[in-house]
């Protein structure tokens, strides 16, 4: 299953920028992936479990392309269906199977 890749290459890491109000995910190609600004005052930071998913993402679909280039002898179909639904909802790609 050789998904093309439209998203930023990871690893996606957090990165608060000195003295602006703003912290971003930086991508592995050294690319903004997303910026957070502060307002009113007040900031706006996914909390730390959140944080770590978001930044994760890349190597998690990564994980589950080679699970199915590898043709992993996993004989649950709902577990498959599962595996599928993720990289289609990951990658865009809408395409039944």
């Amino acid at each position: 299953m050789n998904e093309t890749v439209r998203h930023t290459p990871g690893p996606w890491v957090w990165s608060p920028h000195d003295g602006y109000p703003s912290t971003d995910l930086i991508g592995g190609d050294g690319s903004d992936v997303l910026q957070i600004y502060e307002s009113h005052g007040g900031g706006y930071m996914p909390n730390k479990s959140n944080a770590r998913l978001i930044a994760a993402a890349p190597e998690m679909l990564e994980v589950l392309l080679e699970a199915v280039d590898r043709n992993l002898a996993v004989e649950d179909a709902d577990w498959w269906g599962r595996v599928y639904a993720a990289i289609d909802k990951a990658t865009g790609n809408n395409d039944a199977r």
